[in-house]
């Protein structure tokens, strides 16, 4: 028999579910971004990649990528068994490992910090403790190889992402977009706030090492000041 407390929990809102292509589905978790949000996206992933028929689940930020193979799985049958299962899991805490980065703060490769800074009403050391004073976690893979994308921002920090993206040239570089944060890997645009770098920056992608990126979903990672810099 069901406990009382089991029958009065409240059920998840469902998961908005869309066709990408013929052989995989994409879903948005409802709600904001945060880490109980994000585990239960790590235990629907663990869940159904053991499923039949299912051949690859791609990790985001609150939300999933799920491929199959559309002569052994519907797509309508697979949507409502990724339902029942949201409704359903626990959420999974990963005890990932801790990471520190030292960061340079402002400067030309931080040049955003002032933008960042003055959104929040201080003053760049001021933004650059607050950056630094929190853990991020590792909720997902960036789209580059190397580092994921984490979540824990200040919300002081909080800026809409640029409507007009700007060149990253440096890997190491530390920025922020929205509630998200990471460290960039490898050139290229980007609509996020550079903040500044990090004077430990190795190349944590490795195809030829097992597993091949170095930090894991559900790390965490702490930033501390080496200097900050005038912008």
């Amino acid at each position: 028999m069901s406990s009382p407390d089991l029958l009065s929990a409240p059920q998840p809102a469902p998961l908005t579910i869309a066709a990408f292509g013929e052989a995989a589905l994409t879903m948005e978790a409802p709600g904001d971004i945060d880490l109980r949000t994000q585990q239960r996206i790590w235990a629907l992933a663990m869940q159904a990649e053991r499923w039949d028929g299912v051949l690859e689940t791609g990790l985001g930020m609150a939300n999933l990528l799920v491929i199959f193979d559309p002569d052994r799985r519907e797509p309508d049958e697979l949507s409502n068994a990724l339902q029942a299962a949201w409704r359903s899991l626990e959420p999974l805490a990963l005890a990932g490992r801790v990471w520190e980065f030292p960061v340079v703060y402002g400067g030309e490769r931080g040049r955003d910090l002032a933008i960042v800074a003055a959104h929040a009403g201080v003053g760049l050391e001021d933004a650059a403790r607050l950056h630094a004073a929190r853990d991020y976690v590792i909720f997902a893979p960036s789209v580059t190889p190397g580092f994921g994308y984490l979540y824990g921002v200040d919300p002081a920090l909080v800026l809409p992402r640029k409507k007009t993206p700007i060149m990253l040239k440096e890997p190491g570089t530390i920025s922020i977009g929205g509630v998200q944060a990471t460290i960039g890997m490898t050139p290229g645009p980007s609509g996020w706030y550079a903040l500044g770098y990090t004077t430990r920056f190795h190349h944590p992608f490795d195809p030829f090492r097992d597993p091949p990126l170095e930090v894991a979903v559900g790390d965490r990672i702490r930033f501390v000041i080496e200097d900050v810099l005038p912008c």
